[in-house]
Formats: C-alpha cells, sequence, structure tokens
C-alpha cells in the first residue's frame, strides 16, 4: 500500500512540476516552528536542486507567528505543531484568507524532568497541571514527593507547542505558565533540555522528536496516567499529548504559485521518510492522500498532467 501510495504520489509531483514554467518560479519564504525544523531541513535538502520549486528559505519563528504571518502575506508557507485555532482562523476569514493545510505526521509532547530526578515517573494530569503552574515545590506536587523546589523551562509564547499544551492542561488560558514561578520561556528546545538536565528539580516539556536527539542532555520523558510516549501510543491515541505536524499555505497562493503547490507535495512525497528520521510519526495512507487531494483541488492541471504521464 505504501509503495503504490508513493508512486501516485510521485506521478502526481511530476504533474505539478510539469505545470511550473520559468516565470513561475521564484522565492518560496517559509516560517514555523522549531519543532518542524528537522523535517523542513530533509526536505528542502532533498529538492534544493529541483528548478520547480525555486529557491526556499525558512524561518523558525514559532507556529503562532508563521500563522499570523500566512494570514498577513508576508510568508507563502507555514510549518505549524499545532492546529490551527478558532482565533487564527476568524482572523483570516476577516481579511478573506483561507488557509489550506496538509497532514506530515504527528508528535508527542513530551513532558520531561531531569534524569536525577528519581520521583516523578509517573504524574496524572492534574498533577502535571500542577507542577507547571502552582505548585512551589514537588511535595505541593505530590504529598509524597520531596519538598524540592520546582523549576520550569517553558516553550515560549510564540510556540506552537506552548500554546498546544494551553488547550490540553488549562483549557487554553495561558495565564497559569505566565504567572508561575521560577519559569524560563524559550523557543529553543535545546535551551529548555538543558535547563531541565542541570536541575534535578525542574520541569519542562518539548516535542517527542527532541528528546531522542537528546541522548546527552540527561533528561528523563514523563509517563502521564501510566502511559509513556512511543509509537503504538501515539497511533492508537493512547498518550493524551498528541498533535498533527502541519504545512499551511492559503487558497489565493495555491491557485497562483505553482511552484509553492510543487514544494507543498515535495514535503508530502517525502513525508513518511523525512517525519520518521526527525524523529515524530508518520501519518497513515489515508491521512497523505487527503492532503494530496487538496493540493489537486487547488491546482487540477498538475492532476491531468500526472494522468497522462506514462507508467514506467
Amino acid at each position: 500500500m505504501r509503495l503504490t501510495l508513493s508512486l501516485a504520489i510521485a506521478a502526481l509531483l511530476f504533474g505539478f512540476f510539469a505545470t511550473v514554467s520559468d516565470g513561475d518560479r521564484g522565492r518560496v519564504d517559509l516560517a514555523g516552528s522549531s519543532t518542524m525544523l528537522p523535517i523542513v531541513e530533509r526536505t528542502l535538502y532533498r529538492f534544493v536542486d529541483d528548478p520547480s520549486i525555486g529557491r526556499a528559505s525558512y524561518t523558525a519563528v514559532g507556529s503562532g507567528a508563521a500563522i499570523a504571518r500566512l494570514i498577513a502575506g508576508e510568508t507563502d508557507v507555514a510549518a505549524s505543531s499545532r492546529p490551527i485555532s478558532p482565533r487564527e482562523l476568524a482572523a483570516a476569514t476577516a481579511t478573506g484568507v483561507v488557509p489550506v493545510g496538509v497532514v506530515l505526521g504527528y508528535d508527542a509532547v513530551s513532558i520531561v524532568v531531569s534524569e536525577f530526578n528519581s520521583w516523578a515517573l509517573d504524574l496524572s494530569r492534574d498533577e502535571t497541571r500542577r507542577a507547571l503552574s502552582t505548585a512551589i515545590t514537588w511535595s505541593d506536587v505530590r504529598p509524597s514527593f520531596p519538598p524540592h523546589p520546582i523549576v520550569r523551562f517553558v516553550p515560549g509564547t510564540d510556540s506552537g507547542t506552548f500554546d498546544f499544551i494551553c488547550e490540553m492542561l488549562f483549557d487554553g488560558n495561558a495565564s497559569p505558565m505566565l504567572s508561575a514561578t521560577r519559569v524560563q520561556f524559550s523557543e529553543d528546545d535545546y535551551v529548555l533540555a538543558r535547563g531541565v538536565a542541570e536541575n534535578r528539580g525542574a520541569i519542562g516539556f518539548f516535542g517527542h522528536g527532541y528528546v531522542g536527539r537528546l541522548s546527552d542532555a540527561r533528561v528523563r520523558t514523563v509517563a502521564i496516567d501510566g502511559i509513556a510516549p512511543d509509537a503504538d501510543t501515539v497511533r492508537y491515541g493512547a498518550y493524551p499529548f498528541v498533535r498533527p505536524l502541519s504545512i499551511y499555505s492559503t487558497a489565493d497562493t495555491l491557485a497562483l504559485r505553482p511552484d509553492v503547490v510543487a514544494l507543498v507535495g515535495a514535503f508530502l512525497l517525502s513525508a513518511t521518510e523525512d517525519v520518521v528520521a526527525g524523529g515524530y510519526f508518520a501519518a497513515d495512507a489515508t491521512t497523505i492522500a487527503a492532503g494530496i487531494a487538496q493540493l489537486a483541488a487547488y491546482h487540477p492541471a498538475a492532476s491531468e498532467s500526472a494522468e497522462r504521464e506514462p507508467r514506467r
């Protein structure tokens, strides 16, 4: 099934690429989450010499800032580690912008502590909520824990990871984390991981893909209600903090820019390999097929060209 799907994507992309003329090729600006950076880097490197895509550059500004830029017409593509929010959709609608998104894969947001933390190996959602907001010491999280001061390392407020945990634990209200004591914010996941690793009483969170790439950072993943993030718990929805990794553009951009269509198609073509290589979890064939259908709808000439391409 996966081989058949890959051939279908490749055929469709041939159609996208075939419709891109020299006059259509230009600079494609991408902005997005640091979580998406490993995927974006791999895909751009893979297609760096493809003449259909043109020159593409990526700026890691966080999912929220990237989506804001997309709505304002300041970037062609937004790479987001969370779904676009109702508030963002309303802002887009108010300005006549129609966001179009395709899902490349999934990430689990991991709650992490220092490897020297021997007590917080498994937390409930309520305990996680307290640890990230009102608790002063670990004994405030659970009475049997030691009265060790809690230090928090939290993604910046422009981060999709921050927004996602706000939604999952605090009903979208950022105030509990923003008003917490002993908290350090950063858009750089490596800064967060290093901070957690160096403080026995620390807690933090970031995308699960970074955990595998930070084997020397001395952090450990916390189970939530007895469930740790892995391929099975993410695939079957058992782990509570799972989010889609998406590429967004706009209907107008996709209709007018065949090179942007080709680039989004390139992300779909290499999604399975690049998402897994980045430490995340691949989308299933149905999800990738849905992304292909969206691209074809905004550039039907590509589909017609792909259908005419002889089989090899």
